[in-house]
């Protein structure tokens, strides 16, 4: 850099007053920190050694550390770390045994004591580093980490920091990435993983400030008793431990009036006023001096308008906030709309804000001179954009201009893309006033953006005025299509037929309003039975035909065998919507071959394959039922059986079933059954799995008399037993079913019947034989024989049924 530069940059610097803000590296903070750190070792009244920890200097031969390491101790030493002189502790010189923080006095001159800074601005994730001497011997460790959680416990805050605390750190400093205390080290959890903690600095600094008043207070009464000399002391002291800027220009105040006693000149009591009037411009004397005392109002009011001036801040909106920083205060908010206030001489930052809008002026405080100042706030514009509208939707905007004129012009400016990202229009627009202002400085203006033909976006600034939004002000509106694609299969039409090698085409109408991006054809192949297609199943494109809405393609299968094509259609629109057709079924024979399977139901065209049968039937029982008890058969009741059941089975294809049997009059009981079976290669012959659970009540018909002449009570409970089986199924014709079926309990329920306790009975469930006659393609005849065992009963049943096929 040229030296004329640098030059210029100086004079730049001491004119104006920049403050320049330098960010510390961690071995800065560490170089500060460990000049400040101490090792501290107490003993008890023996001379024992009973404790020990770290510490800190926060003020002049004052050191900060825990509560808990000094506690029931009977004196101790200090010694900066890294070095070899100990110091004794001379007195303990404030406890705050709640927050668990002590400090003690040393005679140490020449330490600089670490800032204290405010915890109350400290976040989850922010950078700290800890210091201190881990197990008493590893002094002067210096390690990092974040502040990970913010904890309260029995009304007192704690800091949970990542970076490790063992024993020997207790009283350590907590410092953030200024080099400042925002934390004392206090404890570790031991079986928790980083688990540290420290207390806030604000307890430190309240502590602190503690000391500060009660020197303050001693200073003043030390004054008002004409101990000058006492009093300079007590206040000095006062001021190395207060941050209230009203109590240390009091502080200050008094100081200069103690000089005054103590006979110091007049220009060193000017100074302690001009220091007090630094810290509070407003500053007067207090009642216990006197408020029209002889020399001192003089001279305290001649020092203020040698350095204060006041300045008069107005904006143009009465709810503007009113905030003010510079070299010789921190950003603070003074008021509202309106505001005077007195500053000490030097150059300041005015700022007005409102509702996130703000204006921002440099205003120098002259010696005893009235500065006034205009904030003329831009135009806030209050709007809230819909997030999404759909394809062809008119798209409405309002929004609010809070100034203290009416806006003359205000513009939408807006880019519209399409769904991938690529601009396709921009252009702008007026928005027009409304009719109706609700505050005298709201205006309402309402517009309407137009309507779109594709997915996208729109991207908008607002400009009222000239005054352009910024760029981080932009708005977007998500442009969506909501309706999926309706697609007609024109061709093949379900139940068609194709030659083997015959090429398979596939086209269809596709509806939708706005483009559609692809269309394909989802198929699957099988030899016999049903095997919809899946998402695994293979997909073919379909083309677009060129000026009209239908799409074209082809199936391809490759096979040299007869068999089943399934099949639907999907088409995908730039909306992201998916439209389905339903699934259809073609079938595939061999060149010179009638179809191998007639259809049932031709008249009806509803689609069922000869083989297939899917229905529902109703059928009626009678059962005879035999009660026997202690050997003594009473004889033989009869019952009627409803049953209800729907079936889908047939030659190749899978069967599913459920069914309910109800037998009433002489016992109540009923039967839930459910069975499943794989499709089979062999048509002729299925399988199936069955399973249900059995409700079953013995007679509740008093008493009998035995031919022995014995009397005897009927049980009268009802049992659930659950019971698993199969049945196996053999379609000889078409039209003729036949199924042979049987279950086992699972878990044994006994019978009464002596001649079957030891059979197989006893574990049987139920066997049946049945057969099902298609008379036409709509209804079947269904006729059964068959056992069950339920309790201490074996019914024997026969049953007729009929039923309705689909």
């Amino acid at each position: 850099m040229k030296p004329s530069l640098i030059l210029t940059f100086l004079m730049l610097f001491v004119v104006c007053r920049i403050p320049v803000s330098i960010a510390l590296t961690s071995e800065e903070i560490a170089k500060k920190a460990l000049d400040a750190a101490v090792l501290l070792v107490m003993v008890d009244a023996n001379g024992e050694v009973s404790s020990g920890g770290s510490g800190f200097f926060v003020q002049p031969n004052r050191i900060a550390t825990n509560f808990h390491v000094i506690d029931g101790s009977a004196g101790g030493t200090v010694r900066l770390v890294g070095q070899e002189k100990v110091y004794p502790v001379e007195r303990i010189f404030a406890v705050d045994k709640k927050h668990d923080l002590a400090i003690l006095q040393v005679l140490a001159p020449g330490v600089k004591p670490l800032p204290i800074g405010d915890s109350e601005f400290v976040e989850v994730g922010d950078q700290i580093y800890v210091l201190g001497n881990p197990l008493g011997v590893l002094e002067g460790t210096f390690s990092d980490g974040i502040i990970s959680a913010i904890r309260e416990v029995d009304g007192v805050e704690f800091f949970q920091v990542t970076a490790p605390i063992s024993e020997g750190n207790s009283g350590g400093a907590v410092l953030n990435a200024k080099g400042e205390v925002i934390g004392v080290s206090q404890g570790v959890v031991p079986a928790g993983q980083d688990l540290n903690f420290a207390i806030p600095s604000i307890y430190l600094k309240r502590l602190v400030n503690q000391l500060g008043q009660e020197m303050l207070e001693m200073g003043i009464e030390q004054y008002e008793e004409t101990r000058f000399t006492d009093a300079i002391k007590s206040l000095r002291s006062a001021l190395r431990g207060l941050t209230d800027p009203e109590k240390r220009a009091l502080a200050h105040l008094y100081l200069g009036c103690s000089k005054r006693g103590a006979g110091d000149s007049e220009h060193s009591v000017r100074a302690e006023f001009k220091e007090a009037l630094r810290h509070n411009p407003d500053q007067t004397l207090p009642p216990r001096i006197g408020d029209d005392h002889p020399i001192f109002k003089l001279l305290l009011e001649k020092v203020r308008s040698e350095s204060t001036g006041q300045l008069t801040i107005t904006c143009s909106l009465p709810q503007t906030e009113i905030w003010i920083d510079g070299d010789e205060i921190d950003r603070r908010m003074i008021g509202t709309g309106t505001f005077s206030v007195r500053l000490f001489v030097g150059d300041y930052s005015a700022e007005g804000v409102y509702e996130g809008v703000s204006r921002k002026q440099a205003v120098k405080i002259e010696p005893d001179e009235h500065e006034k100042l205009y904030l003329e706030l831009p135009p806030i514009v209050k709007h809230k954009p819909p997030s999404r509208a759909s394809v062809g939707e008119i798209i409405p905007l309002a929004l609010d201009s809070i100034s203290r004129e009416k806006p003359k012009q205000v513009q939408i400016h807006y880019i519209i893309y399409d769904r991938y990202e690529e601009e396709l229009d921009r252009g702008n627009q007026g928005m027009l006033l409304w009719n109706e202002q609700p505050t005298p400085s709201t205006w309402i203006f309402r517009s309407e953006l137009p309507s779109q033909e594709h997915v996208g976006k729109i991207a908008y600034f607002i400009m009222v005025d000239e005054t352009r939004s910024p760029k981080s002000q932009y708005h977007e509106i998500s442009i969506f299509d909501e309706n999926r694609p309706e697609i007609d299969v024109l061709e093949p039409q379900n139940a068609a037929k194709f030659k083997i090698d015959q090429p398979i085409i596939v086209r269809a109408r596709i509806t939708d309003d706005t483009t559609v991006d692809e269309v394909r054809v989802h198929y699957a192949f099988s030899e016999f039975g049903s095997s919809k297609p899946s998402e695994e199943s293979p997909s073919q494109p379909l083309e677009w035909e060129v000026s009209t809405d239908t799409y074209l393609g082809q199936i391809l299968i490759e096979q040299n065998v007869a068999g089943y094509i399934w099949y639907y259609l999907t088409a995908t629109d730039e909306g992201r919507n998916e439209g389905q057709s339903n699934v259809k079924q073609i079938e595939i024979v061999k060149p010179g071959e009638k179809r191998s399977k007639r259809r049932l139901n031709d008249k009806d065209d509803k689609g069922t394959e000869s083989g297939l049968h899917q229905g529902i039937w109703a059928s009626h029982g009678w059962s005879q039922n035999v009660l026997d008890q202690r050997r003594f058969v009473s004889g033989w009741d009869r019952g009627n059986v409803l049953s209800f059941s729907y079936l889908t089975e047939g030659k190749g294809y899978r069967t599913l079933g459920a069914q309910l049997d109800y037998s009433y009059q002489i016992p109540d009981n009923i039967n839930a059954t459910v069975q499943w079976g794989p499709a089979m290669r062999n048509g002729a012959i299925a399988f199936a799995f069955l399973g249900g659970i059995a409700r079953h009540k013995n007679p509740d018909s008093g008493l009998f008399e035995a031919s022995h002449g014995a009397r005897s009570a009927l049980d009268d409970s009802t049992q659930m037993t659950p019971f698993l089986g199969a049945s196996l199924k053999l379609f000889p014709l078409d039209t003729v079913t036949f199924d042979i079926a049987g279950s086992m309990k699972l878990r044994s329920v006994d019978t009464l019947s002596s001649a079957e306790s030891t059979s197989i009975a006893k574990h049987l469930q139920h066997y049946e034989i049945a057969v099902r006659v298609y008379m036409t393609p709509t209804f079947n005849l269904r006729l059964g024989y068959g056992k069950w065992y339920l309790g201490n009963r074996g019914n024997t049943s026969a049953q007729l049924g009929l039923g309705v096929t689909f």
